[in-house]
């Protein structure tokens, strides 16, 4: 019999640091979550509410009002509901058709609602009935009305002309029920068929829904998935600010917490045992553009309030892991911000993140009715896109000398973390080999040059948090300097008529000393490096004795795995060993300089990111909206994660009992195709990407449309289903709303004028006969111009 995730987890280490705090915390509050989910999962199945579509998707939606009994087991709350999405064991390997094009129609329906006051409650009934039937239509076509298997090429095509189709009908019917709206209320002088007179009306209606619904996330609710096949669910909280208007609203954009684990039925029981494998924060990149702050201040300021948001979500989730008692502990989040965009045009972006970050570096806050709360902050720039290695041409200061220090934090982090073993068969032997590899992971003192580097770098470091505790006062007050008494005045030597030059002030001197801190990372990075030059060709062999100790020992670590009673410690020591190896595949690609390759870089973000959760540090991920790239990593990092439960038939028994908890060297996998063929890792890959909640939080960012993979632009998934040869996703680009063509859209739907209001509305604008009624010369008449967008 297994067992679900237990408050009492198996701590790594004896909670004696922040880092061993901060583990602990975050697996108590990945265990109410896994029981959380359990408990929806169960209500959803007992309750019968699973109608799968054609495709073998079914989706439960529940309101925050449904969700009173199971809301305290997540850090959210669920106040918005959840979305719960079930995947088949046979459903169709493809994005999830009937709720892209749901959401597509809905974001133009509540957007004509909210500007509009129209009620398109019963188009969108009339809409949904004919989405599934298109599907079933769809499927037949594809199968040969069930005769052969699904021809997925024929399913592609297909699906996308349903998409544009019926994206077209809706649109058509949204502008015959504004203009019944319109003659209702006896605003129009001409009732006519006349396309001067009203397809310019309705270009301008569709054109004004469309740029609203650029800003506009189509669905707010939290999202969970479950994979029936491979026993995997993700989970992702609902965003209140969508990625692709930085500054329509204010927050951090598409800011949630994420999380992965798998479940499977007891012998005993028959019910469903659940487990959080890893848990994560992902957010669209942080600042704002020129369009929206003119000044360098206005732009790190915006951008400091994000970084506070993000660190807020971080306490969170570590106080929903904490014990009623120590709720008012202070608390200090060890965090590195890993930046998964570099293109060419968001230098100057990234520049205002790194100087935020560092702004931010050591800053401290109350949150609301809790402890106080200490920041520990560095940026991590190593994009996954074709333009990865643009920095490194060009303004490659900064970024070389960010990565460095961010890469530093991370590698501290290891000296207090001590995996323990003693609840693993033949202990002795793995607490050994494990003292071996971290022996040569962590770092040593050096000479006298590195430990005084290292001195004056603890030094520079406390001058750096005494400057942000100071800069925090102009973060939280909004006439700071009116409030600086006259010794504090002399001492910043300035006029302080406004904020903008005591921030002004703060950023310089920001500045200032991490110059001087710029010298003791790279003495302090030259040492660790030559410790990695000296012990590279050892790691491979360390890992090799661990996972030859995991299969003399299978029988019995599968035992204990499964063992209700030991389960939960087995599985965190495991995963104590993983942090190691983790880090040693994470070593490999930044000493060597490859981690910022294409192939690689998606690779080594995920290694980073699994490293920083393990060993008790407070990661984070961002590209430009985080539904792309951010994607990537975490399809990767759900893929790596241990699933103790999962059993894949055409892994062979002793790889799937080793590799199912201890990472693989996805980075030197390379052969003559591709990186990462033939592991578990793409392998999983394959089975979960298009049931992952990654996918539907796009589609809910986007209004419509699935994360942008193809492997052109991905070759680290080139092997992976659904991304090779035929880019099921990335076919989908110009559904989001704002990359959507309007003119195309609009150019397919004949927009005539209804000849009777009780008529029902025709399909692709198929004219609706002569010419009713006259014009009123007292009425205004209709102004063929675009209008303002103010209504």
């Amino acid at each position: 019999m297994m067992s679900d995730n237990r408050r009492r987890v198996g701590a790594v280490v004896a909670p004696v640091s922040e880092h061993a705090n901060t583990r602990n915390e975050v697996l108590s509050a990945e265990a109410k979550m896994a029981r959380g989910i359990k408990i929806l999962y169960l209500f959803a199945k007992k309750h019968n509410l699973l109608k799968y579509d054609a495709q073998g998707i079914a989706t439960v939606e529940l309101s925050a009002n449904q969700c009173t009994n199971v809301a305290k087991y997540f850090p959210g709350g669920l106040t918005k509901g959840i979305n719960i999405h079930f995947h088949r064991e046979d459903f169709i390997p493809y994005p999830p058709i009937r709720y892209m094009i749901q959401q597509k129609i809905k974001s133009f329906c509540d957007m004509a609602r909210d500007l509009y006051q129209l009620d398109c409650k019963a188009l969108m009934v009339r809409m949904n009935n004919e989405i599934l039937e298109g599907l079933e239509n769809i499927k037949k076509k594809a199968s040969n009305n069930g005769n052969k298997p699904i021809d997925m090429k024929i399913f592609h095509k297909e699906a996308q002309a349903l998409m544009k189709k019926l994206v077209r009908v809706a649109m058509k019917r949204l502008c015959d029920e504004y203009y019944k709206k319109l003659k209702k209320n006896d605003k129009l002088s001409v009732f006519t068929q006349d396309e001067f007179f009203y397809k310019p009306l309705m270009d301008n209606f569709l054109d004004h829904l469309h740029e609203e619904s650029v800003h506009y996330r189509s669905n707010e609710r939290d999202i969970l998935t479950f994979n029936e096949k491979t026993k995997i669910f993700s989970y992702d909280e609902g965003s209140r600010v969508t990625a692709h208007d930085k500054g329509y609203k204010p927050g951090c954009p598409n800011l949630t917490l994420a999380c992965e684990g798998s479940y499977a039925t007891s012998s005993t029981s028959h019910k469903p045992v659940f487990q959080t494998n890893t848990s994560y924060i992902k957010h669209a990149q942080l600042g704002l553009t020129v369009k929206y702050k003119k000044t360098e201040e206005e732009q790190v300021m915006e951008t400091c309030r994000q970084i506070r948001e993000i660190m807020e979500r971080m306490a969170y989730l570590r106080l929903h892991g904490r014990s009623i008692a120590d709720r008012k502990k202070p608390l200090t989040i060890d965090w590195v911000y890993q930046v998964l965009t570099t293109n060419v045009n968001e230098g100057s972006l990234y520049g205002c993140v790194a100087k935020a970050m560092k702004l931010m570096n050591g800053v401290q806050f109350k949150l609301p009715g809790g402890p106080f709360v200490t920041l520990n902050t560095s940026v991590m720039n190593a994009g996954i896109n074709e333009w990865g290695n643009w920095n490194f041409f060009r303004k490659s200061d900064t970024q070389r000398r960010e990565n460095r220090r961010a890469y530093i934090q991370c590698t501290d982090a290891l000296k207090d973390f001590v995996p323990k073993t003693d609840a693993l068969p033949n202990p002795n032997g793995f607490a050994a080999k494990v003292k071996i590899l971290r022996d040569a992971l962590v770092p040593g003192t050096g000479d006298r040059k590195v430990t005084a580097a290292l001195k004056e770098y603890k030094r520079l470091q406390e001058k750096i948090a005494k400057n942000a505790k100071q800069f925090q006062i102009v973060l939280t007050e909004q006439d700071a300097h009116k409030k600086l008494n006259p010794k504090e005045r002399a001492q910043y030597e300035l006029s302080m008529e406004d904020n903008a030059e005591l921030i002004k002030f703060h950023m310089e001197e920001s500045e200032r000393l991490y110059d001087l801190l710029r010298h003791q990372t790279y003495i302090i990075e030259n040492h660790r490096l030559e410790q990695w030059e000296k012990n590279k060709n050892k790691f491979k062999h360390y890992i090799h004795e661990i996972e030859k100790l995991v299969f003399q020992n299978r029988n019995e670590l599968d035992e204990k795995l499964r063992d209700p009673h030991t389960g939960m410690a087995t599985q965190q020591q495991l995963l104590g060993i993983a942090a190691l190896i983790y880090k040693s595949y994470a070593d490999d690609l930044y000493y060597s300089g490859k981690y910022r390759k294409p192939e690689q870089a998606a690779i080594f973000n995920a290694y980073l990111l699994s490293y920083q959760k393990i060993v008790g540090m407070m990661g984070s991920v961002g590209c430009k909206s985080c539904n792309d790239r951010g994607f990537v990593v975490r399809l990767l990092l759900s893929a790596m994660a241990g699933h103790p439960f999962v059993d894949d038939a055409s892994i062979p028994k002793a790889k799937q009992l080793g590799f199912n908890l201890l990472p693989e060297p996805c980075h030197s996998m390379k052969t003559n195709d591709h990186v990462m063929q033939g592991t578990l890792v793409e392998h999983r890959c394959s089975e979960n990407i298009m049931s992952h909640a990654g996918v539907y939080s796009c589609i809910n960012d986007t209004a419509g449309a699935p994360p942008k993979i193809a492997q052109k632009k991905f070759s680290v998934l080139q092997g992976v289903e659904g991304v090779r040869d035929s880019g099921y996703m990335y076919d989908y680009r110009r559904m989001a709303a704002h990359k959507m063509e309007m003119g195309k859209f609009k150019d397919a739907i004949a927009l005539t004028p209804l000849i009777s209001l009780a008529a029902s509305p025709t399909l692709f604008g198929a004219r609706d006969g002569a010419r009713p009624g006259s014009s009123d010369s007292k009425s205004p008449q209709i102004n063929a111009r675009k209008p303002k967008k103010s209504l």
